[in-house]
C-alpha cells in the first residue's frame, strides 16, 4: 500500500490498514488551506481502506494501541517514534 510523501501521512499496521494522520499542532505551526485538506482526503480516496485520525502522533499509538508503526521520515516528523 503506497503512502503520499508528505508529512501528514502515516502507515499504521493496525490490521494492515492504512491511516493519515492530521496532527492538529502541525497545523497551527503550519497553516494550510482547506483547498489543501481536500487535496490530501481526495488522494487518500485511492488507497483501499484508508482511515483519517485527526490528533497527535502520541494519541494515535496510545488510543489505539499501536506496537509497530510505519511512516515516511521527514524532517518535521521526527517526534514520531516507532
Amino acid at each position: 500500500m503506497g503512502v503520499p510523501e508528505d508529512n501528514c501521512a502515516i502507515k499504521a499496521s493496525l490490521k494492515n490498514s492504512g491511516r493519515i494522520l492530521l496532527e492538529p499542532s502541525h497545523i497551527e505551526t503550519y497553516p494550510i488551506s482547506n483547498k489543501v485538506v481536500d487535496f490530501i482526503l481526495s488522494l487518500a480516496q485511492n488507497i483501499p481502506g484508508i482511515q483519517v485520525f485527526t490528533g497527535s502522533f502520541d494519541h494515535l499509538v496510545n488510543d489505539y494501541g499501536l506496537q509497530q508503526v510505519h511512516y515516511k521520515e521527514h524532517p518535521l516528523n521526527r517526534h514520531y517514534t516507532a
